[in-house]
């Protein structure tokens, strides 16, 4: 773990440089955006400047459950209205990185503030991150002008009443960022593929709390992994059969994921296809950007999130497509560890995810 200065923290040696994928226009719900950046394309005039947003209304207004309005991007074909054919935003060749709405300019960063100082990381749903994450620009340079974006959304901060670390034991906020600051600095000692790494945590977490952690039950793992599985592929076909034309999450990209999930069920009773160094460096990367952001919270606690990571791994290893008979590399893995993670920010699946919580933990207290 690295400290860019006293309260600013990202994780070691990481790294991020944009590859023009442009999966960060597809598969996501672009808003809410600011009301100055709309006002500010139609002071413009852009349906001039860029014929498919003179096609049809290029922005919409939602109203919220609260009641209150915001403003949305349209798609197009389950993309950004903006997104050119070179993958490329037509917003920012027309009139620079200012006229597109904050989360477009700080994508693929997320930032996380905790009783320590700000966390950034790059996002794992980004189409560039497996593609760069050993040769981009270190994201030490980078820190800075992302904190110096305009935010239109206060930052996200961490401040539960408490943190689960175990699925019988949970701690305060700042017993939890003790744990933490024992914890990362072990996990990047010691890199090893996500089985072995979460293996490592579990028996740290259980030291650290003077617990005694349970004998694995290998058969207990697989059933739950299974179920888990099962889970995703029926979430998502429902998904990929959403025909409504702003489904932000359905179509072709549930519809991909789903394939990737009934081939990592056919594929669980058979040895996991083996990692070259660089994919166990992608996926520890995932894991301690994870824990860094504090991502195990959506699900529930340390144990779920560290579940959560076995699955995501699991699912990228047997879903990948891949023929050519070797160790497993990051391009591989990267077939569909973003798709999934951007798929796993939908709210149905989320939910899923909320309620199969008791076989996420036994990922957790059962993989050996």
């Amino acid at each position: 773990m690295t400290t860019s200065s006293a309260t600013v923290r990202f994780p070691d040696g990481s790294r991020w440089s944009c590859c023009s994928s442009g999966d960060c226009c597809r598969g996501f719900d672009f808003g809410p955006v600011e009301p100055e950046i709309i006002s500010g394309l139609q002071s413009r005039d852009i349906e001039s400047h860029w014929a498919p947003a003179a096609e049809a209304p290029w922005h919409e207004r939602r109203t919220d459950p609260k009641g209150g309005e915001a403003f949305f991007l349209t798609k197009r074909d389950e993309h950004c209205v903006f997104l050119r054919d070179d993958n490329l935003c037509a917003v920012h060749a027309l009139f620079g990185a200012e006229a597109k709405p904050a989360f477009c300019r700080e994508y693929p960063f997320h930032v996380v503030e905790d009783t320590r100082g700000l966390v950034v990381v790059a996002r794992a749903d980004c189409g560039g991150f497996h593609r760069s994450f050993l040769d981009g620009q270190p994201i030490a340079e980078q820190v800075d002008a992302v904190l110096a974006l305009p935010a239109f959304h206060p930052r996200r901060q961490f401040v539960p009443d408490q943190v689960v670390i175990l699925p019988t034991a949970a701690v305060s906020v700042d017993d939890w960022m003790a744990l933490e600051a024992v914890l990362l600095p072990q996990l990047d000692r010691q890199r090893s593929a996500p089985e072995a790494a979460v293996a490592h945590l579990r028996f740290l977490l259980h030291d650290l709390v003077n617990r005694k952690p349970p004998t694995p039950d290998s058969s207990c793992y697989r059933s739950a992994m299974e179920a888990l599985l099962r889970m995703l592929a029926t979430t998502l076909d429902r998904l990929a059969g959403d025909q409504q034309p702003d489904a932000a999450y359905g179509g072709d990209l549930a519809r991909e994921v789903a394939q990737a999930a009934a081939r990592a069920l056919d594929g669980l009773s058979a040895p996991l296809p083996p990692l070259d160094p660089h994919a166990v460096d992608y996926l520890h990367l995932i894991l301690r950007s994870d824990l860094m952001s504090k991502q195990f919270q959506v699900v529930g606690g340390v144990p779920c999130g560290l579940g959560l990571h076995l699955l995501s791994a699991t699912l990228a290893r047997l879903g990948t497509n891949a023929t050519h008979g070797g160790p497993l590399t990051p391009t591989d893995l990267g077939r569909v560890m973003p798709k999934w993670k951007r798929l796993s920010l939908h709210g149905a699946i989320l939910e899923a995810l909320r309620h199969a919580r008791p076989a996420l933990a036994d990922l957790f207290l059962h993989v050996g």
